[in-house]
């Protein structure tokens, strides 16, 4: 309970890392490595188990790290009162290991993407159980750590947390919240390179592509609701497009291609909802359907709920609205 209270970013069950004894995992030897543990391994070629060896060690340092960050916090205040020493590992050290090991998954998670058996590598079972003893698949493992970065205020934290998220994350509640908590970040101009650096330009355009193909071929709800998602990252590169360094990235990851398409497959859907009148009658398709973060914060900041739980100080209070309309201003902007 006090470790939650020191996180309160996390959302879901506190994940145990696979650094805990492996006897305390249910079907594990005590003391060795069990890459077959859990649910069915769907790849259990060498590489597969090389591969996921290094995400459980990067997720163990991960939950160390976040942990230490936690401990840090509240031991530097009781020290302070009391005189005594802080701990052992400072919150700059802490942040600066975590930085280091979503580093380490993003590097991961770009090898992964080259393999023909993506899917069933994240698919497949990790060393990380939740609190019912389930063993965690690699996707939501992965997930599961990095929800708990979200309310640390570090920016490049930040930014590598989401670049993780944008790699391996598929669930619209967990892209929405990072597509919130770029579009912030995006509104600080100092920022810009960091995007870059933090090699987040492709995999936004690509979550574009993908969202925008998965919006025009949906005749579902569904579609409508990546409108939203869409607005935020779309916004996000009108933002860092000052840039010029970023416009040369951009272009070289193809954004034109895409944003052109998203413009006008978005432009095409807002006016077949528009009809002949001008006014839409679909609720589902035009941005007065999806509801706005609200202001919640003498900091100017915003509540939103989801996976991710960031802290209402890192969303948008002024956010763009939400639908195939916004999207094309938002590409607009961009382009």
């Amino acid at each position: 309970q006090q470790q939650q209270q020191q996180q309160p970013g996390l959302s879901h069950p506190p994940v145990h890392s696979a650094s805990q004894p492996a006897s305390s995992a249910p079907g594990a030897d005590a003391g060795a490595y069990a890459p077959m543990f859990g649910s069915v391994v769907l790849d259990g070629s060498d590489e597969f188990i090389r591969w996921r060896a290094e995400v459980d060690a990067s997720l163990r340092g991960l939950a160390s790290a976040t942990n230490a960050l936690a401990a840090c916090t509240s031991s530097s205040s009781s020290a302070a009162s009391s005189g005594a020493s802080g701990p052992a590992t400072t919150a700059k050290e802490a942040i600066a290991q975590m930085q280091q090991h979503c580093g380490v998954l993003v590097e991961l998670a770009d090898h992964l993407r080259k393999q023909p058996a993506a899917s069933k590598w994240l698919n497949s079972s990790s060393a990380c159980v939740d609190t019912t003893g389930t063993f965690l698949t690699i996707r939501e493992a992965i997930a599961e750590h990095v929800y708990r970065l979200m309310d640390v205020q570090n920016t490049e934290l930040l930014m590598k947390a989401c670049s993780v998220v944008l790699r391996v994350v598929k669930s619209r509640g967990p892209l929405l919240q990072a597509g919130k908590l770029l579009y912030r970040l995006s509104k600080d101009s100092s920022n810009d390179a960091i995007f870059r650096r933090e090699r987040l330009l492709e995999p936004i355009v690509r979550i574009i592509q993908i969202m925008v193909t998965t919006a025009a071929s949906s005749t579902s709800t569904s579609g409508a609701n990546l409108f939203e998602p869409l607005v935020y990252f779309c916004g996000t590169l009108k933002n860092v497009t000052n840039d010029p360094g970023n416009q040369r990235a951009l272009v070289k990851a193809g954004s034109l291609h895409v944003l052109s398409t998203a413009l006008s497959i978005t432009v095409a859907q807002f006016q077949a909802a528009a009809g002949p009148s001008g006014t839409s009658t679909d609720p589902s398709v035009l941005s007065q359907s999806q509801s706005q973060p609200q202001s919640s914060s003498s900091e100017g900041g915003c509540s939103a709920g989801g996976p991710m739980g960031p802290s209402a100080s890192l969303l948008p209070c002024n956010a763009p609205s939400s639908g195939p309309g916004q999207v094309a201003v938002q590409v607009t902007g961009a382009l």
